[in-house]
């Protein structure tokens, strides 16, 4: 079985930048990235945990994401599978073979 085979999802990436608020304040501003709109990708849950957000309670669950060699994801991105989004946790670790780089993994989070 081909790795392709594995990712039966398919993932935009967004990536801030950032502009001012009228008050001079900064603001991020999402944009999805160019070629990034349906990247094959696999997630998978890894833990979830109560936690105070924005001074009520809210769940934070941290998913493992799988992705082919050919995408660079950075921190600060975020992701949308099923109109479900996910924020990228840290780099992503390349994953190597005999030939190179195989594929990445990244630690995405979803706030409810």
């Amino acid at each position: 079985m081909s790795f392709e085979a594995l990712l039966p999802l398919e993932m935009a990436v967004q990536r801030p930048t950032l502009t001012q608020e009228p008050t001079g304040a900064p603001k991020r501003v999402w944009a999805t990235v160019s070629g990034y709109s349906a990247v094959p990708c696999r997630l998978e849950a890894f833990s979830s945990t109560e936690r105070l957000l924005a001074g009520r309670e809210g769940n934070v669950e941290l998913w493992h994401l799988y992705y082919g060699p050919d995408y660079a994801l950075q921190p600060y991105d975020r992701i949308i599978v099923d109109d479900t989004t996910y924020e990228v946790e840290g780099p992503p670790k390349a994953m190597y073979d005999s030939a190179g780089i195989h594929h990445y993994e990244a630690d995405v989070i979803r706030r409810t």
